[in-house]
């Protein structure tokens, strides 16, 4: 693997909803987040981005899909 083929690894992150820490694969060169395969209704996401000002961890965006509701 030469020094253009590598990905920066994940950034540190902190769930805005537990408080979990969690890595965050969002930032440029980091070959996209987890999240973006998450399986999330339209009224969850538009309620999350209402409900908190970061990302969530796997387990909390895990349990808003599983639901469809941003709260508890």
């Amino acid at each position: 693997m030469t020094g253009d083929d590598q990905v920066d690894p994940p950034a540190p992150k902190t769930c805005a909803r537990c408080g979990a820490a969690f890595g965050c694969g969002a930032q440029a060169g980091a070959g996209g987040c987890w999240c973006e395969g998450a399986a999330l209704p339209a009224e969850a996401a538009a309620a999350l981005r209402e409900a908190y000002d970061d990302c969530l961890c796997p387990a909390c965006l895990d349990a808003v899909a599983a639901r469809g509701v941003a709260g508890g």
